[in-house]
């Protein structure tokens, strides 16, 4: 099945920035594909929209005019947090008004939180997936064709859906368990230059030619229970990692194919596992990768030690943050 993927525009105030790249859009791509399906990927984030356009109308025309051209039989829509919510309601609803009868799912931090809200809400969507969607996008294809069997839909986890107006929540089991079985990002779908910036004035103390951060995923998951924040809900809080020579595999695959210089880690905690995170740094380090990177999320402290500051170094980090809700209130 054709499978079309939409990641929505770029918030109100950010005409000056370049998109995201999708990354979650690139992991259910590469699956489908693994499956024999064929995803097709849409990103309104990276869309201008022309000077005195109506932006809602403008980016349901973009959409119309890829169903019109790759007539997939589902389409997902990413949904990070509630400020994207909207954007992703209008295209589901211009979606509807155009082709009534294709059917939609949406997913992502935002509906991951209220699947029976959405639901109950909007009739724009069919189908919801709560946290990581891999498992669940491949089931509901197969579902969808073998004719929407309400037998199967019942066995996909973390997944809602309406039948005659009652709404269904299937709860979630488990998570993924061994992440070196999931292929790699469909890199091969995404176009790079889409994403590039004038990082000029960015850190760069070894001179490398670079206009974009490369999002490498390492591990999924925290531990923790911090009251303020919800990461738990999409990913759990089974803390599950990457082999290191895989991840090192995909960061040479990019940089030697595609020419990219520089990386972010987009783990919610990269160095939990401190051992896993220097064996990371010290294959970028033995296979010579002239590359620079960024922790893009905050560090965690309390295995921040002298090693792995200095393996950090020396393999080529520019950039770190460090979280505030380390250390003592003073």
């Amino acid at each position: 099945m054709k499978v079309l993927l939409i990641s929505p525009a770029k918030l109100a105030g950010l005409k000056e920035t370049k998109g995201t790249v999708p990354v979650p859009l690139l992991h259910l791509a590469s699956i489908l594909q693994h499956h024999g399906h064929d995803p097709v990927i849409c990103d309104l984030s990276v869309k201008d929209v022309p000077e005195g356009e109506d932006a809602e109308q403008y980016f349901c025309k973009e959409v119309d005019d890829v169903i019109a051209k790759e007539t997939p039989g589902l389409v997902g829509i990413n949904c990070f947090t509630s400020l994207h919510f909207q954007s992703v309601l209008n295209i589901a609803e211009g979606i509807k008004k155009s082709n009534p009868d294709l059917l939609i799912v949406t997913g992502g931090a935002h509906p991951s939180l209220f699947p029976k809200e959405i639901l109950m809400g909007t009739e724009a969507f069919d189908f919801v997936i709560g946290g990581e969607a891999e498992e669940q996008i491949v089931q509901l294809v197969e579902a969808l064709e073998q004719g929407g069997d309400r037998e199967q839909l019942k066995k996909i986890q973390s997944f809602s859906y309406r039948i005659d107006e009652i709404i269904i929540e299937n709860p979630r089991i488990d998570y993924l368990d061994n992440l070196d079985d999931l292929p790699a990002p469909a890199w091969d779908l995404l176009n790079f230059e889409d994403y590039y910036s004038d990082l000029s004035s960015w850190n760069n103390p070894k001179q490398l030619d670079f206009s974009l951060s490369v999002p490498i995923m390492t591990s999924r998951s925290c531990p923790f229970t911090c009251n303020f924040c919800a990461c738990f809900t999409t990913m759990g809080r089974k803390f599950r990692m990457r082999t290191p020579g895989l991840v090192v595999d995909e960061i040479q695959m990019l940089h030697e194919k595609y020419g990219q210089n520089y990386f972010g880690f987009i783990d919610d905690v990269v160095n939990l596992h401190k051992h896993h995170f220097i064996d990371i740094l010290n294959e970028i380090v033995r296979r010579n990768l002239n590359i620079q990177f960024e922790t893009t999320c905050g560090l965690h402290l309390g295995t921040l030690t002298e090693d792995v500051i200095n393996a950090m170094a020396e393999a080529g980090c520019v950039f770190a943050l460090l979280p505030v809700e380390h250390g003592n209130d003073e």
